[in-house]
C-alpha cells in the first residue's frame, strides 16, 4: 500500500486484467476495484525514495502485536 501511495500517478495502470503480483512485474498497477474510492487529491505522488517507503512498512510492522485468533 505504501508504494501504491507513493507512485500510483507515476506507474501507468495495465492494459488489461493483472494481478498485483503480474502488475508489478510489469511496471504498471492494476485496475482498482472500485474506482470511485480512489483519492486523487491528496495521495499518488508522494516522491519517496525506496528507503523511505521501507522505513515506513518497517514502522508499521511494529505496530502489530502477532495477535492471531
Amino acid at each position: 500500500m505504501v508504494a501504491f501511495y507513493n507512485d500510483r500517478d507515476v506507474r501507468p495502470a495495465c492494459k488489461g486484467e493483472a494481478t498485483e503480483a503480474v502488475a508489478l512485474a510489469r511496471g504498471c498497477w492494476p485496475k482498482p476495484e472500485l474506482a470511485r474510492n480512489v483519492n486523487k487529491e491528496e495521495l499518488g505522488r508522494l516522491k519517496l525514495t525506496e528507503q523511505e517507503v521501507d522505513d515506513i512498512v518497517a514502522f508499521m510492522e511494529v505496530l502489530t502485536d502477532g495477535y492471531r485468533p
